[in-house]
């Protein structure tokens, strides 16, 4: 960790831990209400375990960061925009029929997933075992399912992919701005090898030293998306945090307009 570079990014880093606090009072604020799972309607539902898994990754991210691993903190950055797109999509239908389709479309995955792990020659007998409970489980759900929507042909996908949902909730530009171009950093391109070996003047060197320079183009849009899936997740419970998401938003905006 390299104090002194890091320094640079001071606003950056409290914007986030000020959001993420933020984050951690609404999670206490639904714990104290001692919810059922049946008492949550299927947006709220989605709406919390995308809440808490943003939650979780952005802590990793600030972790890469600070540590100088900010290749990888790109991975989780996708992970959240994923997330926060998701949740928006689900929840612009309030009848709950795109959040039921986001839920059969996991099982149509699901079950694809599985069929393919066992035929895998590598599976011990625990993780076989495993597997073939987990298909029991699907099936009965998965061929309910295609007969719903007369499914012929697989792969068959109920949603549209994350492009398109970006499109959906005006996040297309966001898209574009990062989660396109970092694909290939994500999915090990030679592009991106830049980042991990140095061409010096006659030989090639390898550079796993701390990185730090993209750190702004990391947690500006992060502190964004998170406040976005905040002000959705409020809407969605009734939770009044307008005021706090509201200033930190206008925090967010003075920080990007400053680079």
């Amino acid at each position: 960790m390299d104090k002194e570079k890091l320094q640079k990014y001071y606003e950056h880093f409290k914007l986030l831990e000020d959001v993420l606090g933020l984050s951690s009072r609404i999670q206490d604020e639904f714990n104290v209400l001692k919810l059922k799972d049946v008492e949550l309607n299927c947006n709220q539902q989605v709406a919390n375990f995308l809440h808490a898994k943003t939650y979780k990754s952005s802590y990793a991210i600030i972790t890469l960061c600070k540590e100088g691993f900010q290749e990888d903190a790109v991975s989780l950055l996708r992970t959240v925009f994923e997330n926060v797109v998701n949740l928006l999509w689900v929840v612009k239908d309030s009848s709950g029929k795109r959040c039921e389709k986001y839920y059969e479309d996991q099982i149509l995955e699901g079950r694809s997933f599985v069929q393919n792990n066992l035929s895998s020659p590598f599976l011990t007998q625990e993780t076989k075992k495993e597997a073939e409970d987990s298909l029991k489980n699907i099936l009965p759900i998965y061929e309910q399912i295609k007969k719903k929507y007369n499914i012929v042909d697989e792969p068959f996908r109920l949603i549209p992919n994350v492009a398109d949902m970006a499109i959906d909730v005006e996040l297309n530009h966001l898209y574009y701005l990062f989660y396109r171009p970092w694909s290939w950093q994500v999915h090990g391109k030679m592009s991106s090898s830049d980042s991990y070996i140095k061409e010096l003047s006659n030989f090639i060197n390898f550079s796993s030293e701390a990185s730090y320079d993209k750190i702004a183009a990391i947690l500006i849009p992060l502190s964004h998306l998170t406040l976005i899936l905040l002000e959705k997740y409020c809407d969605l419970f009734s939770f009044n945090h307008s005021n706090q998401i509201s200033e930190l938003m206008k925090r967010w905006s003075q920080l990007k307009d400053a680079e």
